[in-house]
């Protein structure tokens, strides 16, 4: 993650963040304390960015906190994801027919714990840290989708509960029952698009000898 920032970009290593150097009498010393630059702003910030302590504080925070929300809401898709295969594998989808929602899910929760294991709160790469947590979103999301579209209508009929009408029986009592085209009384009648009233000028004229 390092690599895709913009530190990795103008040449600062890990050790001139989290071993800044420092003063032991006469000699000058990397600091052999490996921790949070935040913890030490004065040396292991300072150096490069002429700000006050304040400002970079509350860069950081800025950063961190964005990169946050968006772990939340890939988590969020994810728990939205696992709910939608549950329920798929309850009404009866198999292994099989899931899938390409299980593969996305895969494919979301190796980037959201890339993110939270690399243990930087997105800050030493945020642009990078932005889109890979976008992918996971979007990963998580299709695979919700396709958890709650492991079936396609037809040729799959939900089996009926006993004493209810299936779905196929429907379908067959919709087919044998005669559509009534008589107009009921009382009843305004709109011609459709294609009858010759509705279209006056593809009804045909003819002539009359009794007009002539």
């Amino acid at each position: 993650m390092w690599s895709q920032g913009i530190h990795a970009r103008s040449g600062v290593t890990c050790a001139d963040c989290h071993l800044p150097y420092m003063r032991n009498g006469a000699t000058k010393i990397s600091d052999h304390w490996v921790r949070s630059p935040l913890l030490n702003v004065n040396r292991a910030c300072q150096n490069c960015h002429h700000v006050s302590e304040k400002e970079l504080l509350a860069r950081v925070d800025g950063i961190q906190d964005k990169n946050y929300k968006l772990l939340q809401r890939v988590g969020a898709a994810l728990m939205d994801q696992i709910d939608a295969i549950l329920k798929a594998k309850k009404d009866g989808a198999t292994e099989e027919q899931l899938k390409a929602s299980l593969e996305l899910q895969r494919k979301a929760q190796w980037r959201i714990d890339f993110i939270a294991a690399e243990n930087s709160m997105g800050f030493h790469a945020p642009q990078e840290a932005a889109r890979i947590l976008g992918d996971a979103i979007d990963y998580a999301r299709q695979g919700e989708v396709a958890a709650l579209k492991w079936v396609t209508f037809p040729p799959y009929v939900f089996p009926a509960a006993e004493g209810t009408p299936s779905m196929d029986s429907d379908l067959a009592d919709d087919q044998k029952t005669p559509i009534d085209s008589t107009p009921q009384e009382g009843a305004s009648h709109t011609p459709s698009a294609d009858s010759p009233s509705a279209n006056p000028a593809a009804t045909p004229v003819t002539s009359d000898s009794n007009d002539a």
